[in-house]
């Protein structure tokens, strides 16, 4: 049984706060004897110490485990942001051997000009945004630069980013 240490009332060994004077309980409960908490164990969420060779939090009942796919979402993030900056690399040369071959016919149709810009514009902020999923930042941005990058021309290859930065979602910091 655990008392608080508050108003001395009973408490349950799972409660963060005193449920009769709201208090907060202190991080190791008052029954603990010595050694049922790893020295410096904490959970990674609540901050209240683990249980030796506890792994789920008694308190937020919450997984401390580190997760062996951390490592792989990060390989996945890293590689769609590789394809998405080589798919914009290459949408760019395409788009802009292709400009360069009609310059003459621009005086005829200046729409041409204008399309092949817009093109060269989004794959230019493939590669700029591409960057965002090896960093492991910005999720939003990240698949803005996929959809760039698909825009701008290497939609086969675009794709593929765009789905590993999609698959890698929970690899982001922010």
């Amino acid at each position: 049984m655990v008392y608080c240490a508050n108003c001395g009332q009973p408490v349950k060994d799972t409660s963060r706060f005193c449920e009769s004077c709201g208090a907060q309980l202190k991080s190791e409960p008052t029954s603990a004897g010595p050694g049922n908490a790893k020295e410096g164990a904490k959970c990674r969420y609540c901050g209240l110490p683990l249980a030796s060779g506890d792994m789920i939090c008694r308190y937020c009942f919450r997984d401390n485990t580190r997760k062996k796919s951390e490592g792989a979402t990060k390989g996945v993030l890293i590689a769609g942001g590789i394809i998405v900056v080589v798919a914009g690399l290459f949408s760019f040369s395409v788009t802009t051997s292709l400009a360069i071959a009609d310059i003459d016919s621009y005086s005829q149709n200046p729409t041409d000009f204008a399309i092949y810009w817009l093109l060269d514009l989004a794959a230019i902020l493939a590669i700029v945004l591409g960057v965002q999923p090896i960093r492991r930042r910005h999720f939003g941005l990240s698949v803005a630069g996929g959809v760039c990058s698909l825009i701008g021309g290497a939609f086969f290859i675009g794709i593929f980013g765009l789905v590993l930065i999609l698959l890698g979602r929970k690899g982001f910091k922010d």
